[in-house]
Formats: structure tokens, C-alpha cells, sequence
């Protein structure tokens, strides 16, 4: 076959993903020199030559990652050049936006290993993210999805994970929103009168304790604050009524695994994939209701919202806790959404006991989605984190 040159245009949700390494890696398999960069329409891939048909290279790129399955994928064929290697370029900027902003992802599996791992240098880091997961949407100032135009840019990255960023072979490769406990983001404790407290895993921990005990935690999450409680706690759902100023309204509860989730609830395959999904949304499903919860979480219903952990640090308090926990939004019934550290304790003031602080902007709030099944399909009732 004669080799010919291509440029390819990818178009759909392809940003903030990880796709460019992992055409960068396909590229690297098939000894093809090119480019691949980001646009304001998509991606866009340019292979100097290659000995290859339409449509064996579209059946390749669509296989070099899980984005591009369902992707907009347009080839055109132009003359071969000279080839010199292959490069992830810096971002076009010019024309207009065609190309789908990133929805914020929850934590992946390895993310979540490599936090429970004492021999990881992320050991304990709430706020471990690569390009699977992590904030995307709640971080990004403009597109294209790059680091200098999200909340992270004035986290300068250190040698270790600029080096996980330059590697094609590595998970964080390009990931614009890592860090680590050296680069930050970091987090911290604040009592009610804007007091530190502690900071990192001990924050975490002593956020636990105040748990534990019924208190209330203000959480900053990915899209603002979320006020947790003790869910089996009466006395301690109750007073989050009462001091939020919610009568009636069910609230959401976080359970660590979905193992944990089906002792709590009826949950069938599709409701099991819906939870386990990285959109990790709240699902509405039929109560258990031989398993102890609160009385005043879902009063006088026979469902609950359920969700699983979002990030490290919500999985982080329900190990800490060994317990499920209501996660509502962080405000009083009828005012917004608390999401900047500055504002968070006047607008709390009266509802939390503890603030759990992060240093990452928040371009934009987002609460959570809520989900439920019927009639066969998961029909979204709330279209928010993930959606």
C-alpha cells in the first residue's frame, strides 16, 4: 500500500480524557511520525505516513481509547512529509468552540488504590485525580481543556509529577487538573470561629471524630460544599434539619462500596451500573428497611438516594467513620450553593461544626445529579456533577 499522509479531526466529549496520549502511544505501537494537539473543535491529529486505509486507521484510533468509541471522527488524506517523530503540541486556539466541555469525573479505581497505598507518595491525598477522574467541568476557566485555563494554574507541578505528565506511557499523562501533597492543592480543618484545626489526613481525621460524635462537616467538594452527617444517627440528621432549615425534604446518603449500598437498599444491575458509573450520581432506589438509618433521612418514604465516593476524601471519612453518611448541598434550604472558602462560614454559620477546606478554585458550582430508574431506563431528575 502507498503511504500517505493524514489529518484527522475528533470531535465529541475528547477533552480532559487522556485521549492525545493515548493517540501519542497508538502513534508510538505504529511507528507513525505526526502530531496530535487540542482545538476549539476537538482534537486534531496529523500523521506525516503512514501505509494505511480510511478505514483500518479510523477502526485504530477508535480502539486507542474509550472516548473515541462514539467520537466524530472526519480523515482527510493529504501528501505524506517528512516525518521527525511524534509530538502532543500545544492548543490551538482559534475559530470557534465546537468541542464538548469535560464533565468533572469521580475518582477511578487506581486513583483510589493509590490512595489507600502507605508506600505511595499520594498515600492519604484527598485530592488525587489523573486524566480518568478528577475535577474537569467545576475547574475549567476556557477551552481548550488545558492547565493554564483551569483552577490548577497557579499550582506550579513538581519534578515528580511533571515527569508523569511528559510521559506518554504514564496515567497522568497530560492530565491537567494533578497534583500531589508537594504541589498541592491542599487541605485543612477550620473550627467555627475560622480556626485551623488540622491539616491533610489529620483534617480528615478530625473531621471523622466530629462525625462520629454528630456533629455536622462542611466539605468543600468538587463543585462547593456538602454538609455530612452520622446517617444512623438520629439525633444527629435531625439537627442537621433543624439547623438548615430543611422540614421534610429526603436527603442523600454516601455509602463506601456498593457492597455497602446493598445492604442499605434493592439494587439491580442497572442500578449498580448507574452507581458505580464515573458521572457517580445520586440514585434513587427502593429502602431496605431492615437496616438501621436515620428515621429523618427519607421521612415516610419507602426509597433513598444513594451515591458512592466522589473523591479520596469522601471515601477517605467513610473509612474513618465505618459508616454511611448523608451528603446534602452546603447551604440553608432556599439560599446558593456555599463554594468559595472565604464565604463558606458566614453562609454556614449555624449549620456546620467543622469546615474541611481545599485550596482549588471552583470556576464554577455544581451540585450533585440525581438519577432514578423507570420504566426500564435511568431517567435524570437532577442534571448537574457528571451530566
Amino acid at each position: 500500500m502507498i503511504s500517505t499522509g493524514y489529518e484527522i479531526t475528533i470531535q465529541g466529549f475528547v477533552q480532559g480524557q487522556g485521549v492525545r496520549p493515548a493517540l501519542a502511544r497508538l502513534a508510538g505501537e505504529q511507528r507513525w511520525g505526526g502530531s496530535v494537539c487540542n482545538l476549539l473543535q476537538g482534537v486534531l491529529l496529523k500523521l506525516h505516513e503512514a501505509a494505511i486505509d480510511h478505514r483500518e486507521l479510523e477502526t485504530l484510533i477508535r480502539n486507542s481509547h474509550v472516548a473515541l468509541e462514539f467520537a466524530s471522527i472526519s480523515i482527510r488524506a493529504c501528501p505524506p512529509a517528512a516525518s521527525e517523530g511524534f509530538q502532543i503540541l500545544d492548543s490551538e486556539t482559534c475559530g470557534v468552540l465546537c468541542v464538548s466541555v469535560p464533565r468533572d469525573v469521580a475518582i477511578c479505581r487506581d486513583c483510589l488504590r493509590e490512595s489507600h497505598d502507605p508506600s505511595n507518595r499520594r498515600y492519604h491525598f484527598g485530592l488525587i485525580s489523573c486524566a480518568r477522574c478528577g475535577p474537569r467541568f467545576s475547574s475549567v476557566g476556557s477551552m481548550p481543556f488545558d492547565r493554564a485555563r483551569t483552577t490548577l494554574r497557579n499550582f506550579p507541578l513538581c519534578s515528580a509529577c511533571q515527569s508523569e505528565y511528559d510521559s506518554p506511557y504514564d496515567r497522568r499523562s497530560h492530565a491537567q487538573t494533578i497534583g500531589c501533597p508537594n504541589c498541592g492543592p491542599r487541605m485543612w480543618a477550620t473550627d467555627r470561629s475560622g480556626v485551623q484545626q488540622a491539616e491533610g489526613d489529620a483534617a480528615c481525621r478530625l473531621a471523622a471524630n466530629v462525625l462520629q460524635h454528630g456533629g455536622i462537616v462542611a466539605l468543600r467538594g468538587i463543585g462547593g460544599y456538602q454538609l455530612l452527617v452520622d446517617a444512623t444517627n438520629d439525633d444527629a440528621v435531625a439537627e442537621l434539619r433543624r439547623r438548615k432549615r430543611r422540614a421534610a425534604k429526603p436527603f442523600a446518603v454516601m455509602c463506601r462500596t456498593l457492597s455497602e449500598a446493598e445492604l442499605l437498599a434493592i439494587i439491580d444491575d442497572a442500578t449498580r451500573h448507574a452507581l458505580a458509573s464515573p458521572a457517580n450520581p445520586i440514585v434513587i432506589v427502593p429502602r431496605r428497611f431492615e437496616r438501621k438509618l436515620a428515621v429523618g433521612i427519607h421521612p415516610q418514604l419507602a426509597e433513598i438516594g444513594l451515591l458512592l465516593p466522589t473523591t479520596a476524601v469522601h471515601d477517605r471519612l467513610l473509612e474513618l467513620t465505618g459508616r454511611p453518611l448523608v451528603c446534602t448541598s452546603g447551604n440553608a434550604e432556599g439560599s446558593p450553593l456555599a463554594v468559595d472558602v472565604s464565604d463558606s462560614a458566614e453562609q454556614l454559620s449555624g449549620i456546620a461544626d467543622l469546615w474541611l477546606h481545599h485550596d482549588r478554585p471552583i470556576a464554577r458550582p455544581v451540585d450533585d445529579s440525581v438519577i432514578r430508574p423507570m420504566a426500564g431506563h435511568m431517567v435524570t431528575l437532577r442534571c448537574a456533577r457528571g451530566l
